[in-house]
């Protein structure tokens, strides 16, 4: 028995240096949109396991000194493979950081189901390393449709690029007194994404977005809870940046800043729960 236990300690030393990955199961709710695209989007892996093994890690020099976690080594079975390439095993093996109750104990996740998001470790085909510290949450059914939702969504055909910003901008007058039109075009990953405000006498102005190179035709304000949402309301800053408009005229630079203004606050607060 000791043999056996010594030998086990020997792969739990091995996983952790390897993974290094720390979870917070049971994470509390509730959870925002915003949340699981922040995990779902970035995870090579993304899958619903059965955990079989939860084994104490011995106390080391790699090990994250913190009083409300404890290091646990699990094993588990994947049960779907919601993310990821085909040929990772089914057995799986990973430390992760539990966190303490009042009580100083913490929650048995052994043989429940658990959603995790994670990545591979080269070399060691059936160790994984969660992507973040919370990066592993209770499995219950609308927490697996969320996550569904965003990887259809993300592969879609319509699928907006990873907005990092904005690029530049521009406003000028129409024809008609109060009548203006402004093109906001955001940095990218990848293909060209604008924003357009419309205004006109008499009329509520109108912002529409183009994922592509023709900035005039364009999409209404996207849904929330939703992709193109996300990337807009949580990527963006809160005020265009005034080195962006250096080279507009003050009457040109105010209306794009009040323009700017208009979209942020159409599409609202990017909500986390997640620390």
């Amino acid at each position: 028995m000791l043999i056996r236990q010594h030998r086990i300690y020997k792969v739990i030393a091995g996983v952790a240096l390897l993974c290094g990955a720390i979870s917070t199961a049971g994470v509390s709710e509730p959870w925002h949109y915003a949340d699981y695209a922040d995990l779902v989007l970035p995870a090579p892996i993304v899958a619903k396991i059965r955990v079989s093994e939860v084994i104490a890690v011995p106390s080391g020099p790699d090990h994250i000194q913190n009083s409300k976690f404890v290091r646990r080594y699990i094993e588990g079975q994947i049960e779907t493979l919601i993310k990821g390439p085909r040929d990772v095993s089914p057995l799986i093996k990973m430390t992760v950081e539990l966190p303490l109750d009042a009580r100083g104990k913490t929650e048995k996740i052994k043989k429940t189901e658990q959603i995790i998001f994670a990545q591979s470790v080269a070399g060691t085909p059936n160790v994984l390393q969660l992507i973040a510290p919370d990066a592993m949450i209770d499995w219950n059914a609308a927490r697996e449709s969320r996550v569904h939702g965003i990887i259809a969504e993300s592969l879609g055909s319509h699928s907006p690029p990873r907005i990092e910003g904005v690029e530049s901008a521009f406003s000028a007058p129409g024809n008609l007194p109060g009548e203006r039109d402004t093109q906001i075009f955001l940095a990218t990953d990848s293909r060209p994404v604008s924003l357009s405000i419309t205004r006109k006498p008499d009329e509520d102005p109108q912002w529409s977005v183009a994922l592509g190179e023709l900035a005039d035709v364009g999409v209404p304000p996207p849904a929330h809870d939703t992709l193109l949402w996300y990337e807009l309301a949580c990527n963006l800053p809160e005020t265009i940046p005034d080195a962006k408009l250096a080279d507009l005229d003050a009457l040109s630079a105010g209306a794009v800043r009040a323009d700017y203004a208009l979209v942020r606050k159409g599409l609202g607060m990017c909500a986390r729960a997640r620390p």
